[in-house]
């Protein structure tokens, strides 16, 4: 009967739900074989990072593994700062029943009456230990602070990767959208060459140049848009959505230059980055393990007060209580002990100065790997401005171009509509203004991605004054 009930319910006993897993047993079966169930959605740029630092796997993973750094941390604190209490019971072995019988062994049976002890212990509580266990804790102390850092860390690189995910959809849609209207104008060109060929008021020539660009700026548009397909993907893959989804961007991206100076990043980054954060961390640490090593092979006293430990002891002729510091020791004392060893010969060296050598060199070691990342970060500030300088320079000429060719294309097309001039150069034109387009898109998304890259080398998640949330644009109509 009781296996029945557990039938019944054992579908109830979930500790815990997995919606993903919930949400895509709900879709609909799909029919045929490129059947593909799309679902378009409205999505603005604040609404893929709160999703994303929300819904993302890896950043669901980061909020147990920072709870499990607490946990961790608490016992450390604890055990440093208070002496450990415990409560122990032990028992020893009661007959419950006999199995089999024999008359020889009736007097040394297993007693039939509950005993044992219940202890009460208090360990001994280090007093002072000349700063040797505080340098430990210490060390312990700053690697879990790093560790939480580095976690907040993770979540800001997931805000800077959802940012140029979604400025990364946009860009591949603005491409579709320049490859729509080339398609467009080499699509009206086309069907106006082939009216003008039955009539034969143009050679087939023309009309067989204007047929091969119509097709193949339709190649470049169906590429285009399935790039943008795959960028969707992506984007749904980052803020954990459905797979397939599509996407409406109410946001598109705006091209601001920086404005924070060279010189203020690099302070900034000088506690902030992670990379420095990192040297900093190994080179203090290996600072006070060298000072421990040191203090470690004097022979300085230990300070400890002995607390003992009360032990109630139960049995059949009854119970009786007793505190001790140890066997027949009842004072609560004060002591003081020495504890050193010194290597004669062997591992260490003669009075350990091999293994203070170690850590000496060691923690030289860290200062020279601290001055490296430092270097390596300020290079690279240095490089990200260049580059970003570098891009400012050829969005003012892109932008130059593209109004130039639009005008160029204008002018040509009413030319070839007049016969003045041929489809080659009005093709030529059209394919440069789309590519002006294509590239200038091209050089503000770039000019994006390498600020973000200089926010995370500096390890901010904005720039002062000027979060990334303010470089998009609530598209008319969206």
């Amino acid at each position: 009967m009781k296996f029945f009930l557990l039938l019944l319910i054992l579908p109830y006993l979930v500790f815990a739900k997995n919606n993903y897993i919930e949400e895509t047993l709900k879709l609909p079966p799909d029919e045929g074989i490129y059947n593909f169930k799309e679902n378009f959605k409205r999505l603005l740029l604040t609404d893929v990072i709160e999703r994303g630092l929300r819904r993302n796997f890896n950043e669901q993973i980061r909020s147990y593994s920072s709870s499990l750094l607490d946990i961790d941390f608490k016992d450390t604190k604890d055990n440093f700062w208070w002496p450990r209490l415990t409560l122990e019971l032990h028992t020893n072995p009661q007959k419950i029943g006999k199995m089999i019988t024999s008359d020889s062994t009736k007097d040394n049976a297993t007693s039939s009456y509950p005993s044992g002890v219940l202890e009460l212990k208090f360990e001994d509580y280090n007093l002072f230990n000349w700063g040797k266990d505080y340098l430990l804790y210490l060390n312990d102390k700053a690697t879990y602070q790093r560790d939480k850092k580095r976690i907040n860390e993770n979540t800001r690189e997931l805000k800077h990767r959802l940012i140029k995910t979604y400025f990364s959809v946009d860009y591949r849609q603005k491409i579709v959208k320049t490859f729509r209207d080339q398609l467009q104008k080499a699509s009206f060109v086309y069907r106006l060459n082939r009216e003008k060929m039955l009539s034969k008021k143009i050679n087939k020539q023309d009309f067989l140049q204007s047929r091969s660009d119509f097709l193949r700026i339709q190649n470049f548009y169906l590429t285009a848009k399935r790039e943008s397909e795959f960028a969707e993907e992506e984007l749904a893959r980052s803020i954990a959505d459905l797979p397939g989804s599509r996407y409406l961007l109410g946001d598109t991206l705006i091209y601001k230059k920086v404005k924070i100076p060279i010189k203020e990043a690099t302070r900034i980054s000088r506690n902030n980055s992670p990379l420095v954060l990192d040297a900093k961390l190994l080179f203090e640490n290996s600072t006070r393990t060298y000072e421990f090593q040191v203090r470690e092979n004097l022979p300085l006293p230990k300070f400890e007060v002995k607390l003992g430990s009360y032990a109630f002891m139960f049995g059949p002729d009854g119970g009786r209580g007793i505190y001790e510091t140890s066997p027949g020791n009842k004072n609560f004392e004060l002591v003081a002990s020495v504890n050193a060893v010194w290597a004669i010969t062997g591992r260490d060296g003669l009075f350990n100065t091999r293994r203070l050598r170690r850590s000496l060199v060691q923690n030289r070691r860290e200062s020279k790997n601290l001055e490296r990342a430092t270097y390596i970060i300020d290079s690279g500030i240095r490089q990200r401005y260049k580059m970003l300088h570098f891009f400012e320079r050829q969005i003012e000429l892109g932008e130059a171009r593209v109004k130039t060719n639009i005008r160029a294309y204008d002018l040509i097309l009413e030319r070839y509509m007049s016969k003045k001039t041929s489809w080659i150069n009005t093709s030529k034109s059209l394919e440069e203004l789309a590519k002006s387009k294509i590239d200038l898109d091209l050089l503000k998304f770039q000019h994006l991605e390498e600020k973000v890259n200089l926010a995370s080398i500096i390890g901010v998640e904005d720039f002062p004054g000027n979060n990334f949330e303010s470089l998009a644009k609530r598209m008319a109509g969206k």
